[in-house]
């Protein structure tokens, strides 16, 4: 039982011979296509390719030669504002560097039996990333990158595989909080979410589909910030990135120039015809869940103890009363009950806030803790009835 319902990537050049352009239009068709088949690898395979080619049309040789002389003359001269990728003082490069000691591969595991007769076998079940958050072995992933596994394995920097043992996960959050009995390790720093803004260096760390791209570095910026997003039926809110996210990235860092983490990255948007769309949790909502996971092993969270449904607008006419949650079923001896709330109800304030669905319901749960007392607003044949209950103890 839970409150939440339904939170869970010039040469240009002018061709001087019009036979020249009909080869150039039939070459960036085929490229066209090629792209197109490139989209489609990425989101089915996460590889990318690369191509050479080779159809340089006879009369093309003097041209060529003047736009690499003139392309070399750029890349002496340089441009203005960018980064040039090779040089000492390139940021990603010390990022990289800083906080790839700190981010590792995270095996999820599972006990399989073939027969009844035979004996148990254990099989990978998926893998991600993890970042270290203390010396003493603490780290940081995703929730579903270690749900329902019966072992958990972390690969470490310099490529030792090791056990780790489960503190605690909350699937709402999808965070999780594992443990490997090492000393001496190098933690990342964490940062403050709440300052980055839209444009600035977002650089995404972790181990794309599996160990064998362990501590792969991808570059772009942040696309957004307060990007919220319904995941299996949670509401996230999410930072948006540019910065390739791909399976297996899930539970890696997203890092600023400065070295800090501001996110944990947990998920991209992958549809044909859709790139540069990752997301990460923001480090400052994961800190407090990271910070309870380590202490209690599980998130306290204050609950009403019912079981509703959302009265939509629609509905609201249809049957004359007031939109707002419906209270379906109440918990014996739960917070709601011992208020004297009964199903039927509608609840349509919460703390002189109207409540029209179960979003604007947590959001202002969240910032309660339980034992504490809300003033609530329900409708009841027709009445107005204000009560005060008292917020108990929401079980997963």
């Amino acid at each position: 039982m839970h409150d939440s319902f339904d939170f869970d990537d010039d040469f240009r050049k002018k061709s001087k011979k019009r036979r020249n352009y009909i080869g150039y239009v039939a070459l960036l068709l085929v490229g066209i296509l090629i792209g197109a088949v490139l989209v489609h690898s990425i989101f089915t395979s996460g590889m990318y390719g690369q191509q050479e080619s080779s159809g340089i049309h006879e009369g093309q040789t003097t041209d060529i030669k003047k736009s690499e002389e003139k392309a070399a003359e750029e890349e002496n001269t340089g441009v203005s504002g960018m980064y040039e990728i090779f040089e000492d003082d390139n940021p990603v490069v010390e990022i990289a560097q800083k906080v790839g000691p700190a981010v590792v591969g995270v095996t999820n595991k599972v006990t399989m039996f073939r027969n009844f007769l035979e004996d148990s076998v254990e099989a990978e079940q998926g893998t991600g990333s993890g970042i270290i958050i203390s010396s003493d072995g603490y780290i940081v992933t995703n929730n579903h990158v270690i749900e329902g596994a019966t072992k958990i394995g972390v690969m470490l920097p310099g490529g030792e595989q090791v056990e780790a043992q489960l503190i605690g996960r909350d699937a709402r959050t999808d965070l999780a909080v594992i443990k490997v009995n090492a000393e001496g390790l190098t933690a990342a720093k964490l940062g403050n979410s709440d300052k980055i803004r839209p444009g600035e260096l977002a650089v995404a760390i972790g181990n794309p589909l599996g160990h064998q791209l362990a501590g792969s570095v991808t570059v772009g910026v942040i696309s957004a910030v307060g990007r919220t997003l319904q995941v299996d039926g949670k509401t996230l809110n999410l930072i948006q990135t540019d910065a390739a996210i791909n399976p297996g990235n899930s539970g890696g860092a997203l890092v600023n120039r400065n070295g800090e983490v501001i996110g944990i990255n947990t998920l991209k948007q992958a549809a044909v015809g859709v790139e540069g769309l990752g997301f990460a949790i923001p480090i400052n909502d994961a800190k407090p869940i990271i910070e309870q996971l380590i202490e209690y092993g599980y998130i306290s969270r204050p609950g009403m103890g019912i079981w509703g449904t959302e009265i939509t607008e629609q509905a609201a006419k249809e049957y004359n009363v007031p939109t707002g949650i419906l209270v379906r079923r109440v918990v014996a001896d739960g917070a709601a009950a011992k208020a004297g709330i009964i199903p039927g109800d509608i609840i349509i304030e919460m703390e002189g806030k109207p409540i029209k669905t179960f979003d604007e319901l947590n959001k202002i749960l969240q910032n309660y803790k339980v034992n504490d007392d809300v003033d609530l607003v329900i409708w009841r044949d027709g009445k107005r009835i204000e009560l005060t209950l008292t917020l108990g103890e929401l079980k997963d």
